[in-house]
Order: structure tokens, then C-alpha cells, then sequence
């Protein structure tokens, strides 16, 4: 079975400290988590509390590493964090039940940057199961069961990149993030 700890390390390196840029549609985050999709998360009221020790021009990726230097005081937030990911994301893709770590690491590095249904709907699509978006036992086991175990991965990405190609077509807005959506899918 799968390990949410390897994936977890592997996608945290892509999700980055604080950032604030106003380019991105998901507003403020801090460790990927998005203001705008998550505003009940428990951690934005620890990082709040500390909002008069950031620096005024917080939209100024020059701030960035000052106001991470604060937050990463804060002991409770990184297991926050963690808790998050595994509880929304992890446990959404059924993780623990994906017999290969890397097809495991890849739907999960996919959900966490994009959401659960694109990526569970193209892994249901690829092996076969109904493609409603929710993977659950049922999903779980046709993946394990897939006969070509070892092309999941390459698959999966491939429909990740026309993905956020799509993005971009549909939101040209967006377009200063495809580079680094590109190299992630290609090698999440």
C-alpha cells in the first residue's frame, strides 16, 4: 500500500511558504492552501494572529521569505498543514488503498494542485471504472487491478498537461503559471 508521508514530502517541495500574488486566482496561501478555497481553514487564524509582525507590501514576492521565516515559528502550523493534506486530498484519492506508491503520488500531487475530480476522473476513465470524480474501494481496486501498472503514471500525466493547457486556453490570465504547471505535471 501506499505511503501518504512519501507523497506528502514529494508534493510539499511544490507547494511552497506564503505567497500572495495577486496573479494568482487562488489569492493568499500559505503551503499551497488557498484563502479563497479554504477560508475555514484552522491555520489562517494562527497566521492572522501574526499579520502585524508582516511587512506592509505583503503582494511583493520580495516579502515572501520574511513573512515564512514568521510562520514557521509556529509549531502547531506545520502539523496543520500535514493534517490538511492528508485529510483533503490523501484520503480523497483513497491513498492508502493504491497498491503503487508512484500512481498514488501522482493522482495525489494532481488533486492537491487542481482538485479531486480531474484527476480521478482520468484515472476512472483509464481503467475503466464510471467516471463520476469520487474515488473510492471500488476505483481503489481497479486501479490495483490495472494490467499495465507501470504506464498509469505516464497516462495520468499526459492528461494533466492538456489540463492546464486547457486552463490557460480558457483563462489566458494564467498563462504565467504554465511553465511551472507543465514541468510539475510532467514530473509529479
Amino acid at each position: 500500500m501506499s505511503q501518504f508521508e512519501v507523497a506528502y514530502a514529494r508534493t510539499s517541495k511544490n507547494e511552497g511558504g506564503y505567497a500572495n500574488n495577486l496573479k494568482d486566482r487562488g489569492g493568499e496561501t500559505f503551503h499551497g492552501i488557498a484563502r479563497k478555497h479554504w477560508p475555514k481553514w484552522t491555520g489562517w487564524v494562527l497566521i492572522d494572529a501574526q499579520r502585524s509582525k508582516f511587512p506592509k507590501e505583503i503582494h511583493s514576492p520580495k516579502n515572501w521569505k520574511h513573512v515564512d521565516k514568521i510562520l514557521n515559528e509556529i509549531p502547531r502550523l506545520k502539523e496543520l498543514v500535514r493534517s490538511f493534506y492528508k485529510a483533503n486530498f490523501w484520503d480523497d484519492i483513497e491513498g492508502d488503498r493504491i497498491n503503487s506508491q508512484e500512481v498514488a503520488n501522482t493522482l495525489y500531487d494532481w488533486a492537491v494542485n487542481s482538485g479531486e475530480g480531474s484527476p480521478a476522473k482520468a484515472i476512472q476513465r483509464i481503467v475503466g471504472a464510471t467516471p463520476d470524480g469520487d474515488i473510492g474501494p471500488a476505483t481503489a481496486s481497479k486501479i490495483n487491478s490495472y494490467s499495465d501498472q507501470g504506464a498509469l503514471p505516464g497516462m495520468l500525466r499526459e492528461k494533466r498537461v492538456q489540463l492546464v493547457k486547457d486552463i490557460v486556453k480558457n483563462d489566458p490570465s494564467q498563462i504565467v503559471f504554465l511553465k511551472n504547471w507543465v514541468e510539475r505535471a510532467k514530473y509529479a
